[in-house]
């Protein structure tokens, strides 16, 4: 208002009266325009609002009218700030036309009648610039007289305080959670400063670590509004800005500049803030007391007053951050102490096992890489004046393969330094000042930018250097360097220990086979001393399982050694009471009496002085203390034993081609068996080229193996001169790259002539010489495919003796066996030398020929053996005749194998003897009486199994030397039948009877077992006959349990005897059913040993318990020379395989006194005894068992 508007003596209004500035101004006022014109004319509703507006202490206000002018009181007044006077009277919305889209809708609904109340709202006034305030009020209506809304009456509270306090704590609250959360340092700065950027509106919020020695700032972490740069991981000068700020802070003073222009601390230094866009700045030094390390500057882009409330939050804020981040710091201090222990003990762990330098060196580089996140580390031997990178881990960079580098390239001054035993530690080695541009392009190429490089010295010189690399750069700590240089020492210590232990296993490996190698001993003890320091006893704290075996002292842990050892002499324990007590570790060697042993011990204290404990390893050098001795007989004694040795043994070398091969084998030792087995003389030094060209292949290609797997190997080979057969052992010498074998040989040629002699007799029938049935088989195994192939014919001749058995019965055996060996020589006199002439068995013979044109060709050489014949035989004074029949066959019309050629050439036989015998016939399918035969048996058979007319008869078994019964053997019998087993058990066989029989055998052999006990017998074993087919069935083994547990019987009470057909048959399938059965307690009897046709070298695979030497042997032992000879051969292979021998077939004294003198233990025939039933069985037991020695008595035979 101007002084022109006033009038000269004011009027007065009563209901304006009182003191107070708008009062004062409400008098003074010119109301000749105003709209409701002169106060008194007022409405008297607007009068008392005016007035008690007026009285009011509380800030309030009120409008009247259609444009609402505006009234206040004298509190107001702070509200409008520079609006004040003007605002008075007039219209609302010109006072506060900001306000009016917020307050436009109170207004009407005020205007309507209803008050309005409003609890903290937010204000923007200009008090002290433009300013954030809250308050409470309320917007009550004036009436009019005529009681309408005229007015609006406004009183306020400021609750600006109380919201700001509210704001804090939950700003605090919010603050502690974000930071219980977070984990690292930079993550709480990082929260904290989110939090406070965000809660005062700043541009920027700084966390800067103060380095006082240089006067910098390094910006850990910022945070800042949209649109504003960052400062994060820049360092600043501080001087820059403002010296008495940075005197300030080293005070611990929070200091606040409101705007920096202006301010006379920081005027000077305006540029420096508006390179960083900063007006106005708040700093809060940390930590609250102590020296400067940290500040917490927020920044804002204008100028600004710090309230008192902001500064509280950011002091409050930065106080709270610090100790966070120093409680984050220590918590990863003790897990990175953790960390730290845990690595060390997993490198040791990695390592322990390792053998191998490099593979030493790689895991060392790998663990470390892993642990301390790096991208490539390196153990760099030195070689020269370049580095080789050896032993590398690599992450996330390019691989960098194995490559020699110049020393100079990456710095000369860093391999002096190395070569002085300093390590090289850089964050940077593209900002390091130390490196040439050159240099720093050499570390960029191998991506090298951060890089610790430890030097190992040993012996005073620079043996080599582990390096660690990031591809970024990096602050290294201290403790990280330590971890290397200490990891560098492992990996060298272990890599050398690794490098001298491949060493000694490579000097010793040559005696391997002759001395063992001697484990350490490793303990810890406590030791006990007496009241003048003086060290009486040890406690074992624990022992490792070499001390029980070096020391022989067992459960020693906890135990004293005076009460282990009470004669343990006191130097042992002088020298481990200085350790303990001084803790310089000792190396010595000492002897122990009470024990008798020298010890190499190394002992060194572990854990605190005053437990007093030591470590010791030893180990027994007893044997090397003694070596002086030993020394000088060693090679007397090494060469004693090889000249003991009853086989030779050598060592040689192989001279390999480029190929690898062996060219040839160059002798460095040998024994004197050796001279014993050959006539080379010395061999040492020259060749097996050189002294046996002749050696067979297979020698090389063994040693070839041996030196190429590792593994040995054993083979058998012939010499030529002299001719002999060796069995070979040999075996490689030293690691994957020798060339030396050590060969041990015996000689086998008795073995050998007598395992052939073996396989002839097996092959041969003892009587005539011929081949017998297995000779035949396997000639035709051959012939036949041959024949099939060029399309040849070929014959089966099956010829029986007419008039044989008259011969036997009336003359002596002899006479027979004469007749059978004339008639085996007539009949090979007239085959080709392609032809086969083979003896059944008694009087039966088989001819095969091996090509034929057609029929007649066959016929042709039937008539000339029927002819020969029928030569009369001259046997002494004896002239006897036979005559032949002979049954045909032919390949391949009537049939495809052997078998079916002799089945079929059998039936024709019979015919021929039906056709008046003395002539031959062919096979006819149409006609054939064996056919016949063979359905006869097969019902018969039936008959027996459903009539129960089958029966078993019991043959002793008795031991040599006492007469005692060792087992029996159950032989099949049938009623109903006219025919022997060897007839009806092929029927059988081949008409699948055989199992249901084999079942019945089985169960009933347990039960004259039982019968037997039952009567008062002891346990006699039953050995039962298992036959091929039978054999077959994969649930024989399992029947054969089965047939034991259900009639409750011992395992030993039933035996299984097998052929050798049976056997050979499926060897594999052979092992598993017989071991299975003998697991079980069974014994497994080899039957008719020596008559089949498989390979000896089958026998020490079966898991038999004896063999039965077929009485086609043992028979004609008191005349035949080759049967005494095979069958001395088989009893000593029997007992080489110990086994029990029983010779089949005694029938004389003569016979049974042969075979006891040459080492058989058991005997069976009819010398002891015929086949028995069970009850004549018992009743013949117990007639003898009273004087079992006359079983075997000269003169006595048991029927």
């Amino acid at each position: 208002m101007h002084a022109s508007q006033r009038s000269s003596a004011p009027e007065q209004y009563d209901f304006l009266a009182g003191e107070g500035k708008v009062r004062a101004l409400l008098l003074a006022h010119d109301w000749s325009t105003f709209p409701l014109g002169n106060p008194n004319s007022w409405p008297s509703a607007l009068k008392t609002a005016i007035q008690l507006m007026l009285d009011s202490s509380q800030p309030t206000s009120l409008a009247w009218g259609a444009d609402l002018r505006f009234f206040y009181n004298d509190a107001f007044i702070e509200v409008l700030a520079d609006r004040h006077p003007s605002a008075l009277t007039r219209p609302f919305w010109e006072v506060w036309p900001e306000a009016r889209q917020d307050f436009e809708p109170a207004m009407q609904q005020v205007w309507d009648g209803k008050p309005v109340f409003h609890i903290n709202m937010p204000f923007r006034i200009r008090r002290h610039g433009s300013e954030k305030v809250w308050f409470t009020y309320s917007l009550l209506p004036i009436r009019d007289d005529e009681g309408k809304v005229a007015g609006v009456f406004n009183p306020i509270i400021e609750t600006t305080q109380q919201v700001v306090t509210g704001q804090r704590q939950s700003f605090e609250l919010e603050l502690v959670n974000r930071l219980r959360k977070t984990g690292s340092p930079d993550d709480v700065v990082a929260a904290a400063i989110d939090l406070l950027g965000r809660r005062l509106g700043v541009s920027r919020v700084l966390y800067a670590e103060v380095d006082l020695s240089d006067g910098t700032a390094f910006i850990r972490r910022d945070w800042t509004a949209e649109g504003v740069a960052s400062m994060a991981g820049t360092k600043n000068t501080m001087d820059d800005f403002g010296p008495e700020m940075i005197a300030a802070l080293r005070c611990g003073t929070v200091t606040a500049i409101d705007d920096v222009v202006l301010d006379r601390r920081t005027g000077n230094h305006a540029a420096a803030y508006d390179s960083i866009g900063v007006r106005a700045e708040l700093l809060v030094p940390l930590p609250p007391s102590g020296p400067l390390r940290v500040v917490l500057a927020l920044h804002r882009a204008k100028p600004h007053h710090w309230r008192t409330e902001e500064v509280l939050v950011a002091q409050d804020t930065a106080e709270r951050t610090w100790m966070a981040v120093e409680a984050s710091r220590a918590e990863a201090a003790l897990r990175a102490a953790a960390a730290r222990d845990a690595f060390r003990v997993r490198v040791v762990d990695a390592l322990r096992g390792l053998d191998d330098p490099a593979e030493i060196e790689n895991a060392g580089a790998r663990l470390l890489g892993e642990h301390l996140h790096a991208n490539r580390v390196f153990y760099s031997p030195l070689k020269d004046d370049h580095y080789e990178f050896v032993g590398n881990f690599e992450r996330d960079v390019p691989h960098m393969p194995p490559e020699n580098f110049p020393v100079p390239k990456f710095g000369q001054w860093v391999f002096d330094a190395y070569r002085s035993g300093l390590p090289l530690i850089c964050t940077d080695t593209q900002a390091d000042p130390r490196f040439s541009p050159a240099e720093k392009q050499a570390y960029a190429s191998i991506y090298c930018i951060g890089t610790i490089g430890v030097p190992l010295i040993k012996q005073g010189k620079l043996a080599a250097i582990l390096g660690v690399q990031t591809a970024a750069a990096r602050a290294w700590t201290a403790d990280e360097v330590a971890l290397v240089a200490d990891l560098a020492e492992r990996i060298w210590e272990t890599a050398e220990r690794a490098k001298t232990g491949a060493k000694l296993r490579e000097a010793q490996e040559r005696y391997l086979a002759l001395f063992n190698a001697i484990d350490q001993g490793f303990c810890t003890i406590e030791m006990a001393f007496d009241a003048e320091q003086k060290p009486v006893d040890y406690r074992f704290l624990e022992v490792s399982p070499a001390f029980e075996r070096e020391t022989g002292i067992h459960n020693a842990v906890g135990r004293w050694v005076r009460d282990i050892v009470p004669d343990h002499e006191q130097h042992w324990f002088d020298i481990y009471g200085h350790v303990a007590l001084t803790g310089e570790p000792a190396r010595f060697e000492n002897y122990s009496t009470p024990l008798g042993r020298w010890w190499e011990v190394y002992a060194f204290r572990i854990h605190h002085p005053a437990l007093r404990r030591v470590a010791i390893l030893f180990r027994d050098i007893t044997e090397r203390r003694r070596a002086e001795d030993a020394l000088r007989d060693s090679e007397e004694r090494l060469r004693a034993l090889f000249d003991s040795m009853s086989e030779a043994f050598l060592i040689m070398e192989a001279i390999l081609t480029a190929e690898g091969k062996i060219a040839d084998l160059r002798f460095i030792e040998t024994n004197p068996a050796f001279d014993r087995y050959t006539t080379l003389g010395d061999p040492r030094g020259r060749t097996m080229n050189e002294l046996m060209p002749d050696v067979d292949a297979i020698w090389h290609e063994h040693c070839e193996r041996v030196l190429r797997t590792g593994e040995a190997a054993q083979f058998e080979m012939p010499i030529k001169s002299p001719d002999r057969w060796l069995a070979v052992s040999a075996t490689r010498l030293g690691g994957a790259n020798s060339r030396r074998l050590a060969i041990v040989f015996a000689d086998i040629t008795d073995r050998k002539r007598a395992e052939e002699m073996i396989r002839h007799a097996s092959l041969h029938d003892p009587l005539t010489g011929l081949p017998n049935r297995a000779m035949l088989f396997e000639y035709a195994n051959h012939m036949l495919p041959h024949n099939r192939r060029t399309g040849q014919r070929a014959a089966v001749l099956f010829l029986d003796l007419d008039r044989f058995k008259p011969i036997n019965d009336t003359h002596d055996h002899e006479t027979g066996d004469a007749v059978l060996q004339d008639v085996a020589r007539r009949l090979a006199e007239r085959l080709r030398t392609e032809d086969i002439v083979i003896r059944l068995g008694g009087d039966e013979f088989v001819v095969l020929l091996q090509e034929i044109r057609n029929e007649a060709a066959a016929a042709d050489i039937a008539r000339q053996i029927i002819a020969r014949v029928d030569e009369p035989y001259l046997i002494g004074e004896l002239a006897l005749s036979l005559s032949a029949s002979i049954g045909i066959s032919i390949f391949p019309n009537d049939g495809q194998d052997i078998d079916t050629l002799i089945s079929h050439a059998d039936l024709a036989m019979y015919q021929a003897k039906q056709a008046g015998r003395n002539n031959f016939q062919f096979y006819s399918s149409e006609y054939s009486a064996a056919t016949q035969l063979q359905s006869r048996i097969e019902a018969q058979l039936k008959s027996a199994l459903r009539d129960e007319t089958l029966h078993l008869y019991y043959q002793p078994v008795l031991d040599v030397e006492t007469g005692a019964v060792v087992s029996v053997e159950a032989l099949l019998r049938c009623s109903d039948t006219d025919v022997g087993p060897e007839r009806f058990v092929p029927v059988a066989e081949a008409t699948g009877m055989i199992n249901p029989i084999g079942r019945w055998l089985l169960a009933e052999a347990a039960r004259q077992h039982k019968r037997w006990l039952a009567h008062g017998l002891p346990m006699i074993p039953i050995a039962v006959n298992v036959s091929v087919v039978e054999f077959r069935d994969r649930d024989f083994a399992d029947r054969f349990e089965r047939t034991i547990r259900e009639h409750g019987i011992d395992t030993h009470a039933l035996q299984v005897e097998l052929t050798e057909t049976a056997v050979m048959d499926d060897v594999t399938h052979a092992v598993q059913v017989l071991s299975r059965l003998q697991a079980l307690g069974v014994k497994i009897l080899l039957d008719d040993f020596g008559t089949g046709h498989s390979s000896l070298a089958y026998l020490a695979r079966l898991p038999l318990n004896k063999v039965k030497i077929d009485k086609s042997f043992v028979s004609p032992l008191e005349k035949d020379s080759v049967s005494r000879a095979v069958t001395n051969a088989m009893i000593a292979l029997g007992r080489t395989l110990e086994l029990e021998v029983v010779a089949e077939g005694v029938e004389t004294e003569s016979a049974l006194d042969y075979v006891r003198a040459h080492g058989c233990t058991q005997a069976q025939g009819y010398y002891f005894g015929m086949p028995m039933s069970g009850d004549a069985f018992e009743q013949w037991y117990r007639e003898n068992r009273g004087h079992p020695g006359k079983m075997v008595s000269p003169g006595t035979r048991l029927h």
